[in-house]
Parts: C-alpha cells; sequence; structure tokens
C-alpha cells in the first residue's frame, strides 16, 4: 500500500509541472505524502492548495486537505490571508 500511494502521488506531481511542491517521508512503519499547488490551475485568484494522507502499519490513516486565498482589499489596499481547512482519520 505504501508503494502505491508513493507512486500516485508522484504521478500527480509530475504530471503538474506548476506543483508548488510535493513531499514524501517514510519512517518504519509509517509515510506521509503531501502535495501543494498553486489554484491558478484550477481557477483564477491567489490561492494555493495542499492535500496529503498519512499511513502506517497499523491500518490508521490520516486525509489532510488545505485551502489559502491571499489578496488585497480593495478598499483599504490592505493585505489579507484567509485559511480553510480539514481532517479525517480512520483506523
Amino acid at each position: 500500500m505504501k508503494q502505491f500511494i508513493i507512486f500516485a502521488f508522484g504521478a500527480i506531481a509530475a504530471a503538474g509541472a506548476q506543483a508548488g511542491g510535493f513531499d514524501a517521508s517514510v519512517a518504519g512503519e509509517s509515510i506521509e505524502v503531501n502535495y501543494q499547488m498553486d489554484s491558478a490551475r484550477l481557477m483564477q485568484g491567489g490561492s494555493e492548495i495542499d492535500g496529503g494522507v498519512f499511513l502506517n502499519n497499523q491500518g490508521s490513516y490520516t486525509l489532510t486537505g488545505k485551502m489559502l486565498a491571499v489578496g488585497q482589499q480593495a478598499r483599504f489596499d490592505q493585505p489579507f490571508q484567509l485559511g480553510v481547512g480539514a481532517k479525517a482519520y480512520a483506523g
């Protein structure tokens, strides 16, 4: 299962030349893979999208997803950031 997850996220990262980042961490009994990209591939605007999975040999896993929007306020010309995220645990 670990090899499949590494291959799947590696294929996604290789297919997306505009990827912001790809991170894979393998330990003795666990693996964590994260993929970050700029939202320009999906929509217009200044935001970043991040998704990942954490697995261990005991059958537990965590799925994560988050989005960070950045920009300028039109009225006051001040920078702003808005982030939203979610995690799901199982096992």
